[in-house]
Parts: C-alpha cells; sequence; structure tokens
C-alpha cells in the first residue's frame, strides 16, 4: 500500500476479539457471513510500516456488523499476529470445521497491507506480504495469491468474497495452476436468485499495476474510506455486493493512481452466483414492503396475458398442455397464475434435458418419470411405469411440469426432437389416462420459453386432448409508463396510516429517485425487467423470483 503522507505511523489499533464458536443446527435462509480481517500496520522490518491497517479492519468489520445481519468474526489477525504461517492457518483451521464450512454459510476475507510481486522463473506472481516479510531475495517469505488460492480450493461455504486492499492487488484474479477443487453446492436452475447459487469472487484497491493509496494517519486508507460509505448507503433490505463494486469501480474510474476491479476468483468451479447481505431490518416493514408491492405489480402490463390465461382457465385444462413463448412474453406471469388456480397445485418445476431426448423411446419416458419422482421409483420397463402411475392415480390426480429453458443447448435439433418427444409422452399419458380406475386422471404441463409453434407440431395428431397456447411478447414499458404505475400506486399508499403509511414513504424515497437506474437512457425495457428492478431496490429480489420464474 503506497503512502500519502508523512506524518508519523499510527500504532497497533486495539483488536476487540471476538470468536465464532457457532454451529448450525439447521438451515438458516441466509447463513451466518464469517469474517476473517487481516491488517499490519507495524511490518516485523519497520521502514514497511503503514498508518491505517488495523483500523481499516476494525471499520470494514464494524460497518458489516452494524448494517448487516449474521456477520461474525471467525479470526481477527493484526500487526505480528498476521505472519505467513498465521494467515494460512486460519484459513486451513476454517475449511477444517464443517460445522461452518458448509453452503449453510459466507465467508469474507479483509486484508489491509502492502502488496508486491514476488519473482519466479518467467513470470511474476502477485502476493500480500506479512508481518515477518524482511527479504527481497527470499520468495518463501512472500504470501503469494498461488498460497492463498491453494487454501481457498477447500472453502465450501455457498460464497466466497476475498477483499484486498493492497498494491497490485487485483493479481489475484490471475489463474491458478492448481486443479479447481469441486464441492457440494447449491445446485439450482439457473432462474432462481442468484445468492442461492454459489460463488467466488474479489474486490481489488487496483489494478495489478498500480499502487493503492494508505490514506492519513487516523483515517482509512483511499478505498476502505469508499467502501465503508457505499456500505452504509445501501438503503434495500437485500443486496448483492456486485453492486457495491460497481459503485466502487464509478467512484475510482477517474483516479489515475489506482481503480477498483471486481471479479471471479479462480479456485472453484462452481462460481454461478453473488456474495448476497441482508440489511438489518423490523420484519414487519420487510413484510409490508412485500405484500404491498406484490399486490402493485399485478397491475403492471400485463393486461394481455392476463385475458389470455382468462380464457384458459375458465374450462378444465387439456390433460396434456403445451404453453410456450419468449422468456419476455408473460409467460412466467401466466404460470404463477395457473399454480394459484383452482385446478392444480403444481409441484417445483425442472428443467428437461438431454436424458428426456435421447435413447429409445422406452428410455425417454423412464427418465422423465424417474426425474419426476426425483428418483425415488426405479422402472425397468414401460409397463412397469404404467402400473405404478395407474396405482398412484387410485388416490389422487398426478401432475407434472416440464420446462423447456431458452437456455437449452443440448437439444441439437430442437423443433424435430422436441415433436417426437411430445407424441411419445402424449401417446403414453392417454394410456395411462384409458386404463386409471375412477376420474383421476394424469395431467402434464409442457413449458417452452423458445416459442415452439406446438399447434403444427400436434395438429396432424388424432390428439383429443392436448391444448397448445403460444403467448406473445409483452408490451414494453417506458419511463412515462413507469411513472404512471407509480403515481397510480401511490394514490392507493395515501390511504394507509400508521406502520403502512411509513412503508408508503419508503416506497417513494427507494422508486421516485431511481426511474433512471430502472430505464436507463429512457429507453423501453419489459415489464418483467423492470420488476426485477424495483425489487432489488426495495430490497425484495425473492419478490421478482416468485412473481417471474
Amino acid at each position: 500500500m503506497g503512502e500519502l503522507d508523512n506524518t508519523i505511523d499510527k500504532g497497533p489499533g486495539s483488536a476487540k476479539k471476538k470468536s465464532s464458536q457457532s454451529v448450525l443446527d439447521e438451515k438458516k435462509e441466509t447463513g451466518i457471513n464469517y469474517i476473517i480481517a487481516i491488517g499490519i500496520d507495524k511490518y516485523k522490518k519497520n521502514s514497511l510500516n503503514l498508518p491505517n491497517c488495523v483500523k481499516d479492519c476494525e471499520d470494514v468489520i464494524q460497518s458489516f456488523q452494524t448494517k448487516f445481519d449474521k456477520f461474525e468474526v471467525y479470526k481477527e489477525l493484526y500487526n505480528d499476529q498476521a505472519t505467513k504461517k498465521n494467515i494460512l492457518e486460519a484459513i486451513k483451521s476454517f475449511y477444517k470445521d464443517k460445522s461452518i464450512n458448509n453452503v449453510l454459510n459466507n465467508l469474507v476475507i479483509y486484508y489491509s497491507g502492502h502488496g508486491e510481486f514476488v519473482k519466479k522463473p518467467g513470470r511474476k506472481v502477485g502476493s500480500w506480504l506479512p508481518y515477518d516479510f524482511e527479504n527481497d531475495e527470499d520468495e518463501d517469505e512472500f504470501l503469494t495469491v498461488e498460497d492463498l488460492k491453494s487454501k481457498l480450493e477447500y472453502v465450501e461455504t455457498l460464497h466466497l468474497l476475498v477483499i484486498a486492499d493492497c498494491c497490485f492487488s487485483a493479481s489475484m484474479f490471475e489463474n491458478n495452476t492448481t486443479i479447481f477443487a469441486e464441492f457440494n453446492g447449491l445446485k439450482t436452475d439457473k432462474l432462481v436468485a442468484l445468492d442461492f447459487e454459489p460463488s467466488r469472487w474479489g474486490i481489488a484497491s487496483s489494478r495489478k499495476n498500480e499502487v493503492s493509496g494508505a490514506g492519513l494517519t487516523g483515517g482509512n486508507s483511499n478505498f476502505t474510506k469508499e467502501l465503508i460509505k457505499a456500505l452504509q448507503k445501501v438503503s434495500a433490505q437485500k443486496v448483492f455486493f456486485k453492486e457495491i463494486a460497481l459503485e466502487l469501480e464509478k467512484v475510482f474510474s477517474a483516479d489515475r493512481m489506482q481503480r477498483v476491479k471486481y471479479e471471479k476468483l479462480h479456485v472453484s468451479n462452481n462460481n454461478t452466483g453473488e456474495y448476497t447481505l441482508y440489511a438489518k431490518e423490523e420484519p414487519l416493514q420487510a413484510k409490508l414492503r412485500y405484500s404491498y408491492l406484490k399486490k402493485e405489480f399485478i397491475s403492471l402490463n400485463y393486461d394481455d396475458q392476463r385475458k389470455q390465461f382468462k380464457k384458459f382457465s375458465s374450462a378444465q385444462p387439456a390433460l396434456v398442455t403445451l404453453l410456450s413463448g419468449t422468456p419476455d412474453c408473460g409467460l412466467n406471469y401466466v404460470i404463477n397464475q395457473l399454480k394459484n388456480s383452482k385446478y392444480f397445485t403444481l409441484p417445483k418445476p425442472w428443467p428437461i434435458n438431454a436424458q428426456l431426448v435421447d435413447g429409445d423411446n422406452e428410455q425417454r419416458l423412464i427418465n422423465l418419470f424417474k426425474l419426476a419422482g426425483k428418483g425415488e421409483q426405479v422402472f425397468h420397463t414401460i409397463d412397469d411405469l404404467k402400473k405404478h402411475l395407474i396405482k398412484k392415480l387410485q388416490d389422487a390426480d398426478h401432475v407434472i411440469e416440464i420446462r423447456f429453458n431458452a437456455q437449452t443447448e443440448s437439444l441439437g435439433d430442437v423443433t424435430q426432437k422436441r415433436k417426437d418427444f411430445i407424441e411419445e409422452l402424449v401417446k403414453f399419458s392417454e394410456t395411462v389416462n384409458s386404463e386409471a380406475r375412477g376420474d383421476k386422471r394424469l395431467y402434464i404441463f409442457i413449458i417452452d420459453f423458445e416459442n415452439a409453434d406446438y399447434p403444427a407440431i400436434i395438429q396432424n395428431k388424432k390428439i383429443s386432448q392436448t391444448e397448445a397456447i403460444i403467448f406473445d411478447k409483452v408490451k414494453k414499458l417506458s419511463d412515462s409508463d413507469f411513472l404512471d404505475w407509480y403515481d397510480e400506486a401511490q394514490q392507493r399508499c395515501n390511504i394507509f396510516s400508521g406502520e403502512e403509511k411509513e412503508f408508503c414513504v419508503l416506497f417513494d424515497k427507494i422508486l421516485y429517485d431511481q426511474v433512471k437506474d430502472i430505464f436507463p437512457e429512457s429507453k423501453e425495457m419489459p415489464p418483467g425487467y423492470v420488476i426485477r428492478q424495483i425489487c432489488l431496490l426495495s430490497g425484495c429480489p425473492e419478490l421478482a423470483d416468485e412473481l417471474l420464474n
């Protein structure tokens, strides 16, 4: 970290020690965020001393703990405690403890100190300088990013975030030479919230060829000062750290000395999510925010889709129903209405994959129902499968929902393979229903976001109980449309009183000033995008997932 002033060095701060012995007995939605903080004001080699590193650590910890929920210090390593051995041992002891090193929790590693390069044959490797560093010529005294990553590969928390406030800190994003670790993270459909997907991210106070300003004695470093400001500015109940990182990148974009970089770490193949922070908020306030927005979103430009669904749901749906449309057509809205209809409570959807379109006809069907039953039953023949389903239909209707996601790439000739798949599925379902006793039936919903021409697929077949519906694209919203919706929502909000009235003030503060963030350069946006942005700004992105996925 570079010096910006000639004032005397700040002595070691008084570190408030706090260790976590928490053992999770049950799954918690957000988990616990553990922090390993490393700050070095005073080095063994006095010429390396820095003014604010311990204070940076303490202030960042305080910001996380006062602003956000469930943050606990796992280890604080300050000054002479921050040796190379102790730093690596702290990470090792964390990942060795399986009661905390699991997908229920998250880990933040914050480092404030010197950064440097160590020369190795044919290359330079970025490094942190631990307390006991003294000799530039001894590469073993450097704590290289390769040393660090070799330990981070064993971290199995859902989210991992490394915050490096040192010179040349973006060197930690260089590819590691070791084999990426695999761990049993939550493997979910891509449509679910990013906070339930594993993530491995880092934020660097400077690029790999830049120094970082240490700031004035008694204050914070240039980077940490702005980081704390960004954390304190968060007004949403739930925020992705990516949003904070983007804010910091903007702040430092014109700085010639240092620019912030936020990037994925190369320590695991499981890196599809975003570190999520949950603000401390009164439960009633969060409940009001959630319930009010949910009601208001129904009026946000899905009129045509509502009419189409009303027509569809006015009669008993067909035994096999094919719903088709592009991702921005409002199909998700219709599916959510269908789930709440008087006919069915649909199971959690699961995406189609190559297992369902490859192989012979019998194997396709066996794979389909095996997946739908979560592997609980093993069927060796079609007759076994048919007998099993007929038995289930003695007690209740059996409903299966299948999704062809827009991102599906493993299907090859999509139209022909889907046509074959649907034809054999319809034929099989009709056979099961014709042999079933009583009035219980097998219902199948096939939902396709590719806007496949399903009427053309089934029009030449004598299928009496199949219905194909294709939804048109939903009309896009402009910023003026949004403000009209907003004004109407505010008028309804004005009839509230007490705590509900307080929520309306919050609603106004969050949304009205953020129109430009939702509609950059006054472009028109699909309602689904607008809903997701409103939910992010309002601190309830899980509501967008509920409505749109």
